[in-house]
């Protein structure tokens, strides 16, 4: 990313569902386009589906650069625990052989793989 880039200015967005449940939490630079990206149904992840079907409004906070942008975005995930976001979810997801599980699962399958 160049610098002119990474020096403009980021929003770390949080979507929620009709039930203001936080959903997901990211940063971007481009606010509506991402917001758009997440409303299209995609096979990808089944959070990507899950986060198009419930989605309902976002809120958005503005952050000067993406160092700053990101950094708050990797807080808010790991102090808030959205529902469907995978990475800096420690308390609701762990990664195992590569791919991200619910934490309830991951102790079954942590079984299976230790057998």
């Amino acid at each position: 990313m160049s610098s002119s880039l990474k020096d403009r200015p980021h929003f770390v967005y949080r979507i929620f569902d009709k039930d203001d449940q936080l959903l997901y939490i990211g940063c971007t630079r481009e606010v509506e386009s991402r917001i758009s990206m997440h409303r299209q149904l995609s096979s990808a992840l089944p959070a990507s589906w899950e986060i198009a079907q419930r989605m309902s409004y976002y809120t958005t906070e503005e952050f000067p650069n993406s160092t700053k942008g990101f950094l708050a975005e990797r807080q808010a995930i790991e102090s808030e625990t959205p529902l469907l976001n995978l990475q800096h979810n420690k308390r609701r997801f762990k990664k195992i052989n590569g791919r991200y599980v619910t934490l309830e699962n991951a102790g079954l399958i942590s079984e299976g793989i230790n057998k």
